[in-house]
This record gives structure tokens, sequence and C-alpha cells, in this order.
């Protein structure tokens, strides 16, 4: 397999950051250890909170807003689309009816 010198780096670069996840992974189970060996009554949800991992993986999907806005300056434009809508719409009323 032949690749370019980026390639390369971006692969080390990828094969490095996973190994500091996994000593990441190894400090979080030490100190579970350590809680787990030392405490007087062990409480689960102090080592895993299953409802809150399940929540934030729910929030990171989640749409923002209901009606599929992400931001605040769109809900604005729909806003003021809204106004004038309405608005031309009475205009256009008024003219038919003379």
């Amino acid at each position: 397999m032949s690749c370019y010198h980026w390639e390369l780096e971006a692969l080390l670069k990828g094969l490095m950051l996973k190994q500091v996840d996994e000593r990441e992974k190894l400090a979080e189970m030490a100190i579970n250890l350590r809680y787990t060996m030392n405490a007087k009554k062990i409480q689960v949800n102090k080592l895993f909170n299953k409802k809150k991992e399940e929540q934030n993986v729910l929030d990171q999907f989640k749409r923002k807003n209901i009606d599929g806005t992400k931001n605040k300056l769109a809900q604005k434009v729909q806003q003021v689309n809204g106004y004038f809508k309405n608005r031309f719409k009475s205009k256009e009323s008024e003219n038919s009816e003379e």
C-alpha cells in the first residue's frame, strides 16, 4: 500500500489519539476501582449513570427546535417572512373587494 506523506501523518496521528483515548479509559477504570475498593457502601450511579449517559446521547441527536431552525437568525428570518406574508395577503384581499 502506498500513500502520501500527509496520509501517513494522518494515520499516525489517529493511532496516537487512539492510544490517548485508551489511556483515558484506563485512568477512569483505575479511579472506579479505587472508589470500589475504598467505599463502605458502593453506589452504582457514582460509577456509571446509565440514564444520564443515554440522555446525553439523545440530546446530541435531538433537533434544537421543533420547526427545524437551528439558530436564532433563521428564526427571526422566518418570523419576518410570516409578517410580510400576512401583510401582503390582507392588501390583496382589499384590492379584490373593490
